[in-house]
């Protein structure tokens, strides 16, 4: 039996132009970031490259960069001491 070909829409990219290179992309997500009281500097390059690499618009990506740097590097797991049980 033959597969049916996909109907889903191809993903497009985000309507606003993004810069030309990755380092102005970067630096103006970064900007952004830093206006919204985040730590740029405290994001992985790879998640940076991930989000440049998805399309996202500059604004786009330093709201979710900002959300990765609070949730997974900015604060230590409560009552995590010692060994586990």
């Amino acid at each position: 039996m033959a597969r049916k070909p996909k109907t889903e829409p191809k993903r497009t990219r985000a309507s606003t132009p993004a810069p030309a290179n990755f380092a102005a992309w970067k630096a103006a997500s970064a900007a952004v970031m830093a206006e919204r009281g985040g730590r740029p500097a405290g994001v992985p390059e790879k998640q940076w490259r991930r989000l440049y690499i998805e399309g996202r618009a500059p604004r786009d990506a330093a709201i979710e960069a900002q959300a990765y740097y609070e949730n997974f590097l900015r604060r230590p797991i409560p009552d995590l001491r010692g060994k586990r049980r």
